[in-house]
């Protein structure tokens, strides 16, 4: 029974105070459910602001890509003073695992367009994701797929927390 907070990592700016109330929580959710292709990522700026805003010890779980360039530090110095905890989101087309063919895409954090093929690699590894950047911080961490089934880990990852059983 503790209060909860939803922050927006995006350009979006969603007015959110913690609470206990469903109904407050599910608006601020209401809010970020239309994704616009121009927004910009601003995660570090969230965190940062999160960190100047609140009063107390928390439990922070970021949900990210993590392609804001400023991302791990500012999740290291949120872990400082707040339980952090990053579930990282994978897209397969970041991990070279398209079949074939090309993408034309724009990179969200900084609006840079680029063309790349179905062999292209990022520098993420597959595996590991960015775990150990963040392991530094003594941060658990869990990379999702986001062409897998993604409930069953999840669940895993959120009962183990605080047993050790992740880093």
């Amino acid at each position: 029974m503790s209060p909860v907070r939803l922050l927006s990592g995006g350009s979006r700016s969603i007015r959110s105070t913690a609470s206990l109330s469903r109904s407050i929580l599910r608006q601020s959710m209401d809010a970020l459910r239309h994704p616009d292709p121009d927004e910009q990522t601003h995660l570090a700026e969230a965190l940062d602001m999160m960190r100047a805003t609140s009063k107390q010890r928390s439990v922070v779980i970021v949900l990210s890509d993590l392609h804001d360039p400023d991302a791990i530090d500012a999740i290291l110095r949120t872990s400082q003073a707040h339980d952090t905890a990053v579930i990282e989101l994978q897209d397969p087309a970041e991990s070279g695992a398209l079949a074939a063919g090309f993408l034309r895409g724009s990179e969200a954090e900084t609006g840079a367009q680029f063309l790349a093929g179905g062999k292209t690699r990022w520098g993420i590894d597959r595996e590991e994701g960015r775990r150990s950047d963040l392991s530094r911080g003594g941060i658990d961490h869990l990379l999702l797929h986001t062409d897998q089934n993604f409930i069953p880990e999840v669940r895993r990852f959120i009962s183990e927390r605080g047993q050790g059983g992740r880093s």
